[in-house]
């Protein structure tokens, strides 16, 4: 009985705890209702069970058997522990729920005021073309945009930005918002296309969302990883306007990935054992430790395990100050200073350490420490001092000799910039190793461009390929075409093209890698070749100007012969018409053979004679009519003149013989029909046009001729000022265009051809514009047709002939004349009479007309003067009056010319 009354007991209070645990969860848990009904039937149990109890000791009755009673405390017990079981796992799961809805009202407070980044975009038209591919029959979507990149770019370029907030505007850096809509293919990252393509086919699908870690660019052009989150509607129309967030998440990714690679360094630190990490806690128990830290101390891991390491324990007295202020140094800055200190080695000897740590946890805190063993250190200290003692010695020489080293590279490097030439350094290899700024003029290479390279790319082909034979054959025998000799040679442009140039090229000492250095100097000879060409040419056209000048004096002295006795003829055949007109024949064929030499003559004077205010433009329209006829009808001839022209000085019949020639030539040139285009216009040469040219800067008139022919090569183009140099053979003199070429130089011009085998040719001519654009004007002085006179007049010339005519024409005017065959004669005349004019040739022997004139000019001021000359050199011209020198009688003239020019000079 005692028995039953214990466990009739117990499963009271058993039932009675229960019913208060229920009771209890409902005010801490959900379904209030369902634990308050649980509480109230166990509670009932629990008093029934009271009046059983009660029933049993007032009946003091034995009991047959304790097993009903057993088992309802068994049930009790489980009931009790059921419940207390139970309300441990809705508690859990109350409390994570409520941390959860904590955590999303957390987050959703976080993010309405955060300033996330929000694009309004329309994917409407991206909706529309994936509906024309799903009724195309396209199932299999992302393979389909993985084999069609082109529908996808298509695609990309239907999506619209509507809009974007300011915090898009500043994560990206741009402006404005219209600047950043206006820049958005700019802002796309490395997997743009592949989170498109993701993009597209979560809208496929028919998804409600859509969110991926996507790439971008700043308009910066810095990176940027964005969590990009996107609604997907459910609705046609809801695709016209999607709000599209972009979460910066750079930083976090860089977080992670430094947190990773930390973590990976940390236990690759710890397995390395090349530092001693250990682990302890504000007791000061050691909880972990790497092999290299219990290697240090001469402890096992297994003592380690079981607890037998300790701060304390291994720290000598006198450093425990230093490791607690080091401690509370951790906990206001996270970390301590390291600083020496010894360990005890389990031996009992002491290990000098630095030691430096942090704190690695808090409340309660915990140490991660970093030991590295100072004993070999403090072993050689000593050593360590006096080497370190010699390596300053040394380092400060060695540091001394590298500045000086230095200093002289630098000087050298300055050297070679400086250079006004091209240095080029290579080594035996024909490797490129230095290539100063001129160089990179000459070449058109940039250094960085050539450096590390074979030489062989600033030559030839041809060259090129043998360049390397001769470094070795130098290497091998010492003999060499190129080393310490300087020679012209061929260089090569990074454009291709070839040019002369003068190389000069020295051995340098051998470098530190062992190898035979070489330096070269290059002179460019590109413009000296080109000025030795028209210092070649020039010489010709000097030669022949030479050589006519040479003639032209005895051959106009001829025709003056011819000339004057024509006009006695003239004189005396009065009334015979027949005779009369074979003299004017006389006349005219010394006229032509006086236009002749003049032509000639062009070859050696430097200003054109005859020269006045010519208006090109005029010239050609009269001519116009002449050149078509020598042009014949199967050429067809056409003008286009600039009317705004200046006018230019020079001789203009001599400009109609030039243009003339040349159209000759260009009808030549064009076998059966073509076209001659004769084309004027002013230009302005600035100093760098003028200087290709030959010209000084200022403002030209070009003349230019063109024709649609056969074209010369660069040979003959090259030629084709030069005299006698014809393409005709027998049937051309070789004159033509030289002849062109004399009168534009001396009009202060130049002439230039361009011409391409096939295509033509264009002769261009430069006239500078006259300073003085007023037309010359002139008088007219009326006289009478007689030009009679009573004067005595000297006549001097060295040739009798002429002596002869002039005195029979100048008589028969009615003048006195005397002659005198030389100037010292002259002189002798005039010391003993008087006389009004002196009429002088120029070129004689002893003394010449300038001279002459300058004496009797000093000593006879009254005299008036006249020179005449068939060609008239300028040895003494500095030294005559410029009127006689303009107003020269040019040999041979006709009587008419003679009798107007001596009427004049006595008469104004």
């Amino acid at each position: 009985m005692v028995l039953s009354v214990f466990i009739i007991s117990i499963s009271i209070c058993l039932q009675l705890v229960a019913g208060i645990l229920a009771y209890r969860l409902t005010r801490t848990i959900g379904w209030k209702s369902a634990w308050s009904f649980i509480a109230l039937a166990l509670f009932l149990m629990g008093l029934r069970r009271s009046i059983s109890l009660i029933q049993l000791i007032q009946s003091e009755s034995p009991v047959g058997s304790h097993i009903p009673e057993l088992v309802a405390l068994t049930i009790s017990v489980i009931m009790v522990v059921g419940i207390i079981r139970l309300g441990s796992l809705f508690r859990s799961s109350l409390e994570s729920q409520l941390k959860l809805k904590k955590s999303e009202e957390d987050f959703r407070e976080l993010f309405e005021h955060s300033e996330v980044s929000i694009w309004q975009e329309d994917f409407s038209g991206v909706y529309s073309g994936l509906e024309e591919l799903r009724e195309k029959g396209v199932d299999d979507i992302r393979r389909y945009l993985g084999e069609n990149p082109d529908v996808v770019l298509a695609l990309v370029k239907k999506v619209k930005v509507l809009k974007v907030n300011s915090a898009s505007v500043t994560l990206f850096g741009a402006n404005s918002a219209a600047t950043l809509i206006h820049s958005v293919s700019s802002t796309f990252g490395k997997n743009a296309m592949d989170v498109f393509i993701n993009e597209l086919c979560a809208i496929w699908n028919k998804e409600s969302y859509f969110r991926s870690e996507a790439e971008f660019k700043r308009l910066d052009g810095s990176s940027l990883t964005c969590l990009l989150s996107m609604p997907i509607p459910s609705s046609q129309v809801g695709f016209s306007s999607i709000p599209v967030s972009m979460l910066d998440i750079s930083e976090r990714k860089s977080i992670e990935n430094d947190l990773r690679s930390n973590s990976e360094r940390f236990e690759r630190w710890k397995a390395s054992n090349f530092i001693g990490i250990l682990q302890f806690d504000a007791n000061g128990g050691v909880s972990d430790a790497n092999d290299a830290l219990l290697e240090m101390i001469g402890y096992s891991r297994q003592e380690l395990l079981e607890g037998a390491l300790n701060w304390e324990t291994l720290t000598p007295t006198e450093f425990l100050p230093k490791d607690l202020a080091a401690m509370e140094e951790a906990s206001v800055k996270g970390f301590w200073t390291p600083f020496e200190k010894e360990y005890v080695h389990k031996d009992g000897h002491q290990v000098p350490i630095i030691i430096g740590g942090s704190l690695f946890k808090d409340a309660p805190n915990e140490y991660i420490v970093f030991i590295i063993d100072l004993s070999e250190q403090k072993k050689v200290s000593r050593e360590k001092d006096v080497l370190f003692e010699m390596l300053e010695s040394k380092n400060t020489e060695l540091k001394r000799a590298y500045d000086k080293a230095l200093t002289k590279e630098k000087e050298l490097q300055d050297t070679l910039n400086f250079m006004c030439d091209p240095v080029i350094t290579i080594d035996q290899n024909g490797v490129i190793a230095s290539f100063n700024p001129a160089a990179e003029t000459m070449f058109a290479y940039m250094e960085s461009e050539v450096l590390g390279k074979n030489i062989g790319i600033l030559m030839p082909d041809a060259i090129a390929r043998e360049h390397d034979g001769y470094l070795q054959q130098y290497a091998d025998t010492g003999e060499s075409k190129m080393i310490g000799i300087g020679r012209e040679v061929e260089g090569l442009r990074k454009n291709r093209q070839c040019f002369q140039l003068r190389l000069s090229v020295a051995e340098l000492p051998i470098g530190e890698n062992g190898k035979r250095r070489f330096i070269g100097s290059c002179v460019d000879l590109t413009e000296l070749k080109k000025q030795e060409e028209r210092n070649h040419r020039s010489q010709k056209m000097d030669a022949l100007g030479n050589l006519t000048s040479g003639i032209a004096h005895d051959f106009n002295n001829i025709l003056g012969i011819v000339q004057g006795y024509a006009g006695l003829l003239e004189d005396g055949l009065d009334g015979q018409s027949e005779l009369l007109g074979f003299a004017r024949q006389i006349n005219y064929a010394s006229d032509r053979g006086a236009k002749l030499t003049q032509k000639l003559l062009g070859f050696s004077r430097k200003k054109t004679p005859n020269a006045t205010n010519v208006d090109v433009n005029q010239v050609l329209q009269g001519l116009k009519g002449v050149l078509e006829k020598s042009l014949t009808v199967r050429i067809r001839l056409s003008l286009d003149l600039d009317e705004s022209i200046c006018p230019v000085c020079l001789d203009q019949s001599e400009l109609e013989d030039a243009v003339l020639n040349m159209s000759i030539n260009a009808m030549h040139a064009m076998d059966g029909q073509g076209e001659l285009t004769l084309k004027t216009q002013e230009c302005s040469l600035d100093e760098a046009s003028a200087r290709a040219l030959q010209l000084q800067a200022g403002n030209y008139v070009l003349l230019s001729l063109t024709d649609n022919g056969c074209g010369m090569d660069d040979e003959t183009r090259e030629k084709v000022f030069e005299p006698f140099f014809s393409t005709k053979g027998n049937d051309g003199t070789g004159l033509g265009l030289s002849q062109v070429y004399g009168f534009v130089t001396s009009s202060q011009g130049v002439i230039k051809a361009y011409s391409k085998v096939g295509h033509g040719t264009c002769l261009s001519l430069y006239f500078p514009c006259c300073l003085d654009t007023k037309k010359e004007k002139t008088e007219k002085v009326r006289v009478a047709n007689s030009y009679r006179g009573t004067a005595r007049i000297l006549l001097v010339d060295d040739e009798p002939a002429i002596r002869h005519s002039v005195k029979m024409l100048l008589s028969r005017k009615g003048y006195s004349v005397i002659t005198a065959e030389c100037a010292k004669e002259a002189l002798n005349i005039l010391s003993k009479q008087s006389v009004d004019v002196l009429l002088s040739d120029i070129i004689m022997p002893d003394m010449d007309g300038y001279e002459l004139t300058t004496i009797v000019r000093e000593r006879y001021p009254s005299i008036k003067i006249q020179l005449a000359s068939g060609y008239a050199d300028e040895r003494h011209a500095g030294k005559a009056d410029e009127s006689l020198i303009q107003n020269m009688l040019n040999k041979p003239y006709r009587s008419a010319q003679l009798y107007e020019r001596i009427w004049r000079l006595l008469n104004t």
